[in-house]
């Protein structure tokens, strides 16, 4: 139940700030404000006359504005052949354009969305009767278009230029070169991201034409080449050097693992932490570790090393001992690299951390959360990592295929994009620790060109939420449906409405279900009724690996539903199934969020005795968790977390007393089964005028658990207005 408390505690720490944007005067030039809370251009479907001038302003994040890789009929360029591109654009910063031909025409976010996504796209309509000059029939400079067919995920060039497309044109003076053949070589090429090149694949023998396309409309001048000639031929490098004029670098060794050497000693000779992953394994496993490690290369320009799973490769050995490493990050756990390969780096004196999970996506999401730490980004409106990342320039989050045989060929390259990190899914399946490390993050998603949107939608939709902020709660326990069924579950169901346009997340926290959930749905009906057959919509949940009972998701809702919720929450409940409860283990009535919650944070220090001396209680034991008023005559719910005291309780109680004096029993609490650390429940019949005083003066009430080792009180917390 220690989610719970986090939930609890969420509402306390955390405030929510909401941007008006401006009305515009109606003599105004014609403006658009792109937001990223919520995603959106506003407005997203304008008209203005040819000759006009749109000014697009950043309100939060960042983004593009461009109508570039949408199909060709549909894309915007004016009379100069000037196209509608911004490049990245942050808080504050403004874009204008001047649309001098007619027509209608769809734009698009680069960054959280695509030409034919939904998540951050607009209309243009120039009207042609307002036409003040010709077109021009001049040639143009535009640049080289590249191909921007979705990767059917079988051609590695194709998966790996789908991610350099993303950046302008002439961004990229240099430019990195792996082989299709292997993903071996390319491993090493996360720190080389670091300064902004992209990675881009060939066949060995040949440069393909797609390949030579993108180096040009990137203004590359030169390349280093991963891996040695039987990875990328002399051909190839005769290519580039003697007919493209470009500067050729070679980074190669005897082996995978002495090109990744080589790659460190060249692109990070001064670096003092260093990523170590395992050099070989069958089919996907060799490189399922790894998948998110290019991206916390890119960003902190720390080298990737390779070694052997089961000992420390001696040249590898060689090289940490003369080099300035002095931290090293293993990616995965022990079946890719052995602690007594681990135990071989600490005998060199180097501080070894390992970043792993229970599979592929787990140790992503592990590489995630490093890659929080230490600074390494501003807030939602910019990025600022440790090391002069010359990346992408905005903060990302990129969703990547992580089971497929070439998955390496998107993951790779996506470095350079994935400066908040990178993340799986496995074909339209979002593993629970994807959703988990998404859900209220705040940052932009970008999805890989082999993830197909049904999987890109979930955790682009998720990341939007604001996870201490839902629109709507739900008290869930087993006693508010027509008959008990003997459970003694209880638990938060949190609603964030809407999300993206016709989109719902919602989050669970629930204790002691008897088994997983199998199905969740928000049925209309009240309190106690029996459950309707038509279900309001279905809850599609992915449980969250490790302790406690987390359940996420999102979901598809009608405007319809979202319209419904809004107009009358108390007359639609959520309800959550079990095996063992097919007709509904725990339920709750759903009501408004905004100022119902009275939350409280549990210690022993608040404990007080009949003299008023505090610390009374024990000093072990900590919680939090809130009392919910929820509008409804008679009626408080109440979630409650905890840990560090014995158990089981003997009572658990609101009190009426401010902080530093005892109070009498003002409401008993249901405490549930003895053995959990957590429960919730609502209670109906309630004294009114009680309710109206903790309305009124919430911080002359608080909350008190108590056990035997503590018969006056374990642990206690004052209540905290639900106000701004």
């Amino acid at each position: 139940m220690r989610n719970v408390v986090r939930s609890g505690l969420a509402l306390v720490l955390l405030v929510g700030v909401m941007v008006v944007p401006p009305v515009l005067a109606q003599d105004e030039a014609p403006t658009v404000e792109v937001s990223s809370n919520p995603l959106a251009f506003t407005p997203d479907d304008l008209t203005v006359s040819i000759g006009d001038t749109v000014t697009f302003t950043v309100t939060s994040g960042a983004h593009t504005v461009t109508s570039d890789g949408c199909e060709a009929d549909d894309c915007y360029t004016n009379g100069t052949g000037e196209a509608l591109d911004s490049g990245t654009i942050s808080t504050g910063d403004t874009f204008t354009f001047t649309f001098d031909e007619p027509g209608s025409f769809d734009y698009f976010c680069g960054i959280h969305s695509s030409a034919d996504g939904t998540a951050q796209n607009g209309t243009i309509t120039v009207a042609a009767e307002a036409q003040t000059e010709e077109p021009t029939d001049e040639p143009t400079d535009a640049p080289t278009e590249v191909p921007t067919d979705a990767p059917s995920g079988d051609d590695p060039v194709a998966n790996a230029l789908a991610w350099s497309a993303r950046l302008p044109a002439d961004a990229a003076p240099n430019a990195l070169l792996g082989t299709t053949s292997s993903f071996a070589d390319s491993l090493a090429s996360g720190a080389l991201q670091n300064d902004g090149s992209p990675l881009l694949l060939t066949p060995t023998d040949s440069l393909d034409e797609r390949v030579e396309t993108e180096l040009a409309r990137l203004g590359t001048e030169s390349v280093t080449i991963l891996g040695g000639t039987a990875a990328i031929s002399e051909t190839v490098e005769a290519r580039l050097r003697d007919d493209l004029g470009l500067t050729v670098t070679r980074y190669a060794g005897a082996s995978r693992i002495g090109t990744a050497i080589e790659a460190a000693r060249g692109a990070a000779p001064d670096a003092t932490t260093a990523i170590i992953a395992r050099a070989f394994g069958e089919g996907s496993a060799g490189f399922a570790d790894s998948l998110g490690g290019g991206a916390l290369a890119a960003v902190f320009g720390w080298p990737v090393l390779l070694t052997q799973t089961e000992v420390l490769t001696g040249d590898v050995a060689d090289y940490l001992q003369s080099s300035p490493i002095q931290t090293v990050y293993v990616l995965g756990g022990t079946a890719a690299v052995s602690e007594e390969t681990a135990e071989a780096i600490r005998a060199l004196g180097i501080e070894v951390n390992r970043l792993a999970g229970a599979g592929r996506a787990a140790t992503a999401a592990a590489i995630f959360d490093r890659m929080a730490e230490g600074g390494g980004f501003a807030a939602q409106d910019g990025f600022a990592a440790e090391d002069g990342f010359a990346g992408a320039g905005a903060t990302t989050i990129v969703i990547a295929e992580g089971q497929d045989e070439l998955a390496w060929s998107s993951c790779f390259p996506a470095a350079l994009h994935a400066t908040r990190g990178l993340l799986l899914t496995f074909d339209d399946v979002v593993p629970g620790e994807t959703m988990n490390a998404v859900f209220g993050a705040g940052f932009g998603v970008v999805c890989g060109p082999l993830v197909p949107n049904s999987a890109c939608d979930v955790p682009r939709a998720a990341t939007t939420v604001t996870a201490s902020f839902p629109d709507h709660y739900a008290v869930m326990d087993a006693d508010q449906g027509p008959e008990p069924n003997g459970s003694m579950s209880s638990g938060l169901f949190s609603l964030y409405l809407p999300t993206l346009p016709e989109t719902v997340c919602y989050m669970a926290d629930v204790a002691t279900l008897s088994g997983p959930v199998v199905a969740a749905h928000v049925h209309q009906g009240g309190f106690g009724e029996a459950p309707p057959d038509n279900i309001v919509v279905g809850l599609p949940m992915v449980a969250v690996p490790g302790p406690g009972g987390r359940y996420l998701g999102c979901a598809s809702a009608a405007s319809g539903f979202i319209d419904a919720i809004v107009g009358d929450p108390g007359g639609h409940y959520v309800n959550l199934h079990t095996e063992a409860n097919p007709t509904g283990e725990v339920r709750g009535q759903l009501f408004a969020a905004d100022g119902t919650a009275h939350s409280f944070l549990l210690n022993g220090e608040q404990e007080v005795d009949g003299e008023g001396n505090d610390n009374q209680g024990d000093p072990d034991g900590f919680g939090g968790g809130a009392v919910f008023l929820t509008g409804v005559p008679g009626e408080v719910c109440y979630v409650v977390g905890f840990e560090g005291i014995g158990l089981p309780l003997s009572g658990a109680h609101i009190h009426e007393a401010p902080a530093g004096a005892n109070g009498g029993v003002a409401h008993p609490l249901v405490i549930g089964p003895g053995d959990a650390e957590g429960f919730a429940h609502c209670d109906r019949g309630v004294d009114q005028a009680l309710l109206d005083r903790i309305a009124a003066d919430p911080t002359g009430f608080y909350v008190n658990l108590h056990n035997a080792d503590y018969p006056n009180g374990a642990i206690r917390g004052q209540l905290v207005s639900a106000g701004p």
